[in-house]
């Protein structure tokens, strides 16, 4: 039985997982473009239309929430010799696409803290946090492979990849509490890691074992962050609370700022407050906004991506059928996000400072199906998905646990050298909580899915 691969990579090699999937992952870094023979080109596009929402922990709708998103692939192969090719391959690896809107918690009008606390003017004029809770993170990857067969069925492969990431948050709304307000950008970078790999291959019955890895890279971020004056006002009222000579005023360092408001607009029925207390926390909050956090800061924030291993495997089970399946395994567990005015914010209330964003657990993910051949022009498959997702509760810049699919897919050759594809897929997405840096729950998200579509042109010359 000799059996031409069909479309065993129609789906797998999509990059269709999107804010879904677990963490930033998206594309799933396919070198499924490296194994077709002879000399090969292609482009690909793909869309993912989410739907994520849910409720906050107070109860209030939060409409959805993930944006919608394209995405783009290429690549270039060469078949050098019989026994050596090299390859150009061009994805977007990672990425989230999120702004919350509505009237809930991770939204803001002019209400991250009351104005009748008597503060000074200065502090009073700089009160009023607006707008709505963003994230944008933006990927490239160019990976550059040579394969050489040191015997006639296994073939070993590798080579760099250059990546770049940028990055750009905005955290809005009383879920995010005296963080309310805060936001960073983090300028594109680009930094080189490395692939290697090998593949078993019987071409007799269209069998191939490909195993992929693919290293972390450390990536140093330009990153400007900045706190609205009250937001560093607030912070810093804390730490003056923590260190009250009022043992009253003390256990507000650890509460709601909504609790600290109310406790400091009634502060004279406290049995021992003073007035003298009073003016020592005003003073406390402008001395806090000029020298303990500057509202404004520049610096650079270390992200390290996280490293991989694909295992894609193909066979073939009858006469013009083939079966294929892909187990995916991110190592997103190391991965942490932690700007310095952030960490400096969140280190008054928690020692060391906390991470915008890290996550619990590591990805894994299969996909499996079945491709047949229909006509000498026309292919079609059927696969079945699932991803564990990367922990839960997970943060609100993407409150979905992992996922199932199914999907569809067709290509149409034309002429002979020349692949048109197709593929669909729709996605179940799983329930979570969604938490913020310091671990408090404040929203849950349940019932949610998404469709994805692709399209990929492929020319062999």
């Amino acid at each position: 039985m000799t059996l031409k691969p069909l479309c065993a990579f129609i789906l797998v090699s999509m990059p269709l997982a999107g804010l879904h999937a677990a963490a930033l992952d998206r594309s799933g870094q396919s070198t499924a473009a490296f194994f077709q023979k002879g000399n090969y080109a292609e482009l690909g596009a793909s869309g993912l239309m989410p739907k994520v929402g849910g409720v906050d922990s107070s109860g209030n709708v939060v409409p959805e929430m993930a944006k919608d998103y394209e995405m783009y692939s290429a690549a270039l192969k060469f078949e050098v010799s019989p026994e050596s090719s090299f390859a150009i391959i061009y994805d977007q690896p990672f990425g989230a696409a999120a702004e919350y809107t509505g009237q809930n918690n991770f939204t803001a009008e002019n209400n991250a803290y009351s104005t009748t606390i008597p503060l000074p003017s200065a502090v009073r004029a700089a009160i009023g946090v607006t707008g709505t809770t963003t994230v944008e993170v933006d990927s490239h990857n160019t990976t550059f492979l040579y394969g050489y067969q040191p015997m006639q069925d296994v073939t070993l492969f590798g080579g760099p990849a250059i990546q770049s990431i940028s990055g750009e948050l905005n955290l809005r709304g009383p879920a995010y509490d005296i963080l309310n307000g805060y936001s960073a950008k983090l300028q594109q970078d680009n930094r080189l890691g490395y692939v290697a790999g090998f593949a078993f291959e019987k071409p007799e019955i269209a069998l191939r074992l490909a195993v992929t890895y693919r290293s972390e890279i450390e990536h140093h971020l330009k990153t400007s962050e900045s706190l609205p004056l009250s937001v560093a006002a607030g912070v810093g009222l804390r730490g003056s609370l923590a260190a009250s000579p009022n043992p009253a005023l003390r256990p507000l360092a650890a509460a709601p700022i909504a609790l600290i408001q109310s406790t400091l607009r009634g502060a004279l029925t406290l049995p021992t407050n003073t007035a003298d207390d009073i003016r020592q926390l005003s003073g406390a909050l402008l001395l806090a906004s000029a020298t303990q956090l500057a509202p404004q800061a520049d610096s650079k924030t270390d992200i390290t991506t996280p490293q991989s291993v694909n295992i894609d495997f193909q066979t073939g089970i009858m006469a013009d059928t083939l079966a294929f399946a892909n187990v995916r395994w991110v190592n997103w567990k190391s991965f942490a996000i932690k700007p310095a005015l952030f960490a400096d914010a969140t280190a008054l209330r928690f020692p060391g400072g906390l991470d915008v964003v890290n996550y619990a657990k590591d990805q894994w993910s299969a996909n499996v199906g079945v491709g047949r051949k229909l006509n000498p022009q026309l292919s079609g498959s059927v696969s079945v998905g699932w991803d564990s997702g990367a922990g839960n509760p997970i943060t609100t810049l993407g409150p979905t646990e992992g996922f199932w699919n199914v999907g569809l897919g067709a290509r149409y050759s034309p002429v002979e050298n020349v692949d048109l594809s197709l593929g669909v897929k729709y996605f179940w997405l799983g329930d979570s909580e969604a938490k913020v840096s310091s671990g408090t729950v404040v929203g849950n998200f349940e019932n949610n899915d998404a469709l994805a579509i692709g399209l990929k042109a492929g020319y062999h010359f």
